[in-house]
């Protein structure tokens, strides 16, 4: 045996005993070192989703060993109501020498959802962190069931410069089709605290109103709670009213090295029609640099579309009114004027009936229904020649037609006969005398003159009248052996207007109202995104009118000659 002993090496005792105790080490560090099937959180992400750092890295102020950094938690597809509990961070690090950090939830806790994903603002508290190192670590984020492995970064290590930007949102903004605009804003490799909409010189070239930054909603996309928020300030403030410090269009904690969705929105009392044109100014906390962005909104609602189609309307409603019915009554009464100097004629020959009677007394009553005669023939031919309606058919004084022109004449007819009846009836009357011969000659020719306005023997134009007239009138001259009276003299030439248009029948009218509404609402309205300045509306007005104001100006020649009126000239 001891032979045995010398040859493995007794002698060396020592040495063999120290290399058996080292390799029974680590063959037992090995098996501890074994898998084992564990409960302990995995990295891999669950079906409500995983849990992350808004930004892995952790940056304490230059140099220094202990101090306390904001850390934002994000879970995606967060279930209902997550945002009630809080999660749980343990940093388990190993080898990582004097360095701790504890995570604790921020007070008063600070927790927000956006969309299906919901955010927690926890505070890191770290001590023992070597001078200018960054040291690389691992924590677990847990809450109930659900749990995940992160890694992250501390440092004391100065920050590079910082920068960031702002990347240019659609040129246009409809407010009407949407009413939120995006800008993307991105963090160099410094995160950003805070970001403030600080100016805005968005202006409406037509009214001049602006824009103010204290008119918008500025959130991160998807926060329910911050446009909340938004909208009750907006209906705090009055116009002009500055905001105060926390309720300024800020949006916290950009992650550096990605870029983050910020929504702008104009206050819902916001009601400013018109096109916008200008840019808005960030700033950020870090430094004194600012990002602008040009940007034109058109600002109209559905209310001022309806309201430049009534003003359409109503322009078109007064141009019908001065164009067509006015003009039709002026046309129309024009029209009428020489039945109405006939009808006037007539009246001058009652008179003298009633004298003649009472100086004679030779009943003349014939000769009063032959006036009344032609005074119903001249109304109703002015009737039939001039109907009721709108519209007169293109007759006028100018260019009368054939109708109008037929009862015209018969009317003239009528009056005629009445005219050489009642001229003889006074050259009669006119030789009364006390002879009692002579006044028997002057009550025959009254008495043929009055029965040869009989309604069976009525002449039926001035030319038969005097026919029949004549033998009556010479028989008298005889009589009082007179030389023959003049003859009657023709009736008054009718007056003679112009209106300068034709009228047009209701159809062309109706056609013209359609298409000059459509094309209105077409040309004004619906091809303004900013519709509604007080301009636009008195467009839509003069556009009903008839008054095109596009590239003209006004005066009392173009105004007239659209509406067709002609002034009067000394």
């Amino acid at each position: 045996m001891l032979e045995h002993l010398q040859i493995l090496g007794l002698r060396n005792w020592p040495r063999l005993f120290l290399l058996l105790f080292s390799t029974t080490g680590l063959v037992c560090l090995g098996n501890a070192q074994q898998p084992k099937a564990s409960t302990a959180p995995n990295n891999q992400p669950n079906a409500a989703g995983a849990f992350a750092f808004e930004d892995t890295t952790l940056a304490l102020r230059a140099g220094s060993s202990d101090g306390n950094v904001t850390v934002w938690v994000r879970w995606d597809k967060a279930p209902a109501d997550a945002e009630k509990s809080q999660p749980t961070i343990l940093d388990h690090t190993s080898s990582a020498g004097p360095t701790r950090v504890v995570f604790s939830e921020a007070q008063p806790p600070n927790r927000k959802r956006l969309g299906d994903q919901v955010e927690w603002e926890f505070v890191a508290q770290v001590s023992g962190l070597i001078p200018n190192t960054s040291q690389n670590r691992k924590a677990s984020i847990s809450l109930e069931s659900t749990s995940t492995d992160v890694s992250y970064t501390i440092t004391n290590v100065p920050a590079g410069s910082f920068t960031w930007s702002v990347s240019r949102p659609p040129s246009q903004w409809i407010i009407s089709a949407n009413p939120n605009v995006n800008l993307m804003v991105a963090a160099g490799d410094r995160s950003i605290a805070a970001v403030r909409l600080v100016q805005s010189t968005l202006q409406d070239a037509a009214s001049k109103h602006q824009i103010t930054p204290s008119q918008f909603v500025m959130c991160m996309e998807g926060d329910a709670e911050c446009q909340k928020r938004g909208e009750v300030r907006c209906r705090n403030l009055t116009g002009g009213a500055s905001l105060a410090h926390g309720q300024d269009n800020t949006v916290y904690n950009i992650p550096a090295r990605r870029s983050t969705p910020i929504t702008l929105a104009l206050c819902p009392n916001f009601t400013d029609p018109g096109v916008f044109t200008g840019a808005l100014t960030l700033s950020t906390s870090e430094d004194s640099s600012t990002q602008s962005v040009q940007l034109t909104v058109f600002s109209s609602s559905s209310h001022r579309y309806l309201r430049g189609g009534v003003l359409i309307c109503l322009g078109l409603f007064l141009w019908f009114m001065v164009a067509v019915v006015f003009r039709t009554l002026y046309n129309r009464n024009q029209l009428r004027m020489p039945f109405a100097d006939l009808k006037d004629t007539i009246e001058k020959l009652r008179g003298p009936v009633t004298t003649i009677n009472k100086k004679t007394g030779v009943d003349l009553s014939k000769v009063k229904e032959g006036l009344d005669f032609a005074q119903t023939e001249v109304e109703r031919n002015a009737q039939a020649a001039v109907p009721g309606g709108l519209s007169t058919s293109g007759s006028n004084i100018a260019t009368p037609d054939q109708n109008y022109q037929a009862k015209l004449n018969a009317s003239k007819d009528v009056v005629a006969v009445q005219v050489a009846i009642m001229k003889a009836v006074q050259n009669a009357s006119e030789r009364w005398n006390e002879d009692p011969q002579q006044q028997a000659s002057v009550k025959k020719a009254l008495q043929a003159l009055n029965d040869l306005d009989q309604q069976t023997r009525r002449p039926t134009n001035q030319q038969d009248a005097e026919a029949q007239i004549k033998p009556i009138t010479e028989e008298l001259t005889k009589a009082f052996r007179l030389v023959s009276l003049a003859e009657p003299s023709a009736l008054a030439s009718v007056r003679e207007l112009r209106l300068r248009n034709e009228q047009l029948d209701y159809v062309t009218w109706g056609l013209w109202f359609a298409i000059t509404i459509a094309l209105g609402l077409y040309l004004l309205v619906d091809t303004q995104p900013g519709f509604g300045t007080s301009t636009d509306l008195w467009k839509c007005f003069f556009w009903g009118l008839g008054i095109s104001v596009a590239g003209q100006q006004f005066n009392p020649s173009t105004v007239t000659t659209a509406l067709s009126v002609t002034l009067p000239r000394a």
